[in-house]
């Protein structure tokens, strides 16, 4: 069992909610250190997006599956469209995002369909709360979430039982939510997807990276999705004498997660109750239960 005061983080969580958690947990108290296994781009479909959004009907379903869509959409929604877009995400010590769209993405994007890119007729849901409070915040548009941030939680919500002639667009990084999808469509639904933004490995010197961790005396591992997860177990090898890796308590943010880190061979596992810090926080930093004498 690792004590708080003896727990050594890695937080393995992209920019710049990965350097936000680090943060949070050192002002705790904690010792923390950062290594992002993946960064992030502008999406090959994004600027095809305002013209998906025109030919959809009042009460379509739009799907905005991260963050990372707003971050990258969000310029499109300006007459002078910017090249790089300025979030707050506010918020116990979270910084604002800045996001570089290359200029050639942006060029010939011009008209009025930008100027109302989340068309008021239609629904929107996103995955979590974080997500959805963003786009509130950029659409002021009402958004529906569950409070557990998963598809399958997302799934068991009335008003997406049956959707014959609906169409539903879900805005997402390149390649994940395939249960999502799919199951939008045994329920009726015209499933079509965009992609938003992409998420790009970051390759380090393993051999480097590895000796880095074990002098820190990394004991505990934060990651949030499977893809880090994968991305992390290549790590694990008799090449780089970093089996030590697998003896380290994984924190992850899924049932899911939890049971692929089961498969590739961690076994001390901690779930989440959701994906944003403000759980993993309470995951790795639990109050103390007050008793009443």
């Amino acid at each position: 069992m690792i004590t708080e005061s003896a727990k050594i983080i890695l937080v393995t969580r992209p920019s710049p909610t990965g350097e936000q958690l680090v943060n949070r947990l050192r002002a705790l108290g904690l010792v923390a250190y950062h290594a992002p296994l993946i960064r992030f781009s502008a999406g090959s479909e994004l600027t095809k997006l305002p013209g998906l959004l025109q030919t959809m009907r009042a009460g379509d379903l739009v799907f905005i599956l991260s963050q990372n869509v707003i971050r990258y959409v969000n310029p499109l929604l300006h007459r002078n469209i910017p090249t790089v877009l300025e979030v707050a995400f506010g918020g116990q010590g979270d910084r604002p995002m800045s996001v570089d769209i290359p200029s050639q993405q942006l060029a010939g994007f011009k008209g009025e369909g930008y100027k109302r890119l989340w068309p008021s007729e239609l629904l929107y849901y996103a995955i979590g709360r974080r997500t959805a409070s963003v786009f509130q915040a950029v659409s002021h548009l009402p958004v529906t979430y569950p409070n557990i941030a998963t598809s399958e939680e997302l799934l068991t919500m009335t008003d997406l039982q049956q959707l014959s002639g609906k169409k539903a667009l879900l805005l997402r990084g390149n390649g994940g939510r395939e249960l999502l999808g799919k199951i939008l469509m045994q329920r009726g639904a015209e499933v079509s997807y965009c992609e938003c933004y992409r998420r790009n490995p970051i390759h380090y010197d393993a051999s480097q990276k590895i000796n880095d961790w074990r002098r820190l005396g990394i004991n505990t591992l934060v990651v949030t999705s499977g893809e880090m997860l994968q991305q992390l177990h290549i790590l694990v090898s008799p090449d780089f004498c970093s089996f030590w890796l697998l003896d380290c308590r994984m924190i992850v943010v899924s049932e899911r997660l939890a049971i692929l880190a089961k498969q590739l061979g961690w076994h001390d596992i901690q779930v989440a109750k959701n994906a944003d810090n403000d759980a993993l926080i309470h995951e790795l930093y639990p109050k103390p239960t007050t008793r009443q004498l």
